[in-house]
């Protein structure tokens, strides 16, 4: 693409929370495999699924809510029960995010469980990001 060319390096959607120690997902370079445009990539460094709401795995192109588990996953939020317990159901920590896999296993969001992020005391309106950007 133009980016690319305009920096002479490859532009690689990836997919990222501080709860899992930031990198969860991401399109390979080059070298490494095809780079699929629209999706944030393969899972990195641990195990991802696509859930429904009573915790079944969904089979591929059926969206649901991306989950994780893995020893780079947090444990829970400090002093915050409430959070723990609408995050962490069925041992998988779920990140409000709706997503699905493809076929070859590359994971596409499209959209959010609840439209709000909370930020440090800062409240961002997901649907409004995506629309600016």
């Amino acid at each position: 693409g133009r980016l690319e060319e305009a920096f002479g390096a490859p532009v690689l959607e990836a997919y990222a929370m501080t709860e899992a120690t930031h990198l969860m997902s991401s399109n390979p370079l080059p070298q490494d495999g095809p780079h699929k445009a629209g999706s944030v990539g393969k899972p990195v460094g641990q195990e991802m699924a696509i859930l429904d709401e009573s915790g079944r795995v969904l089979e591929n192109e059926v969206n649901g809510e991306v989950c994780i588990r893995g020893e780079n996953v947090t444990k829970g939020y400090k002093n915050n029960v409430e959070a723990n317990t609408a995050a962490f159901l069925f041992g998988w920590f779920h990140t409000g995010d709706i997503g699905y896999f493809d076929s070859d296993g590359y994971l596409h969001l499209v959209g959010r469980i609840k439209e709000l992020i909370n930020r440090g005391g800062i409240v961002f309106i997901y649907f409004w990001l995506i629309t600016i950007n």
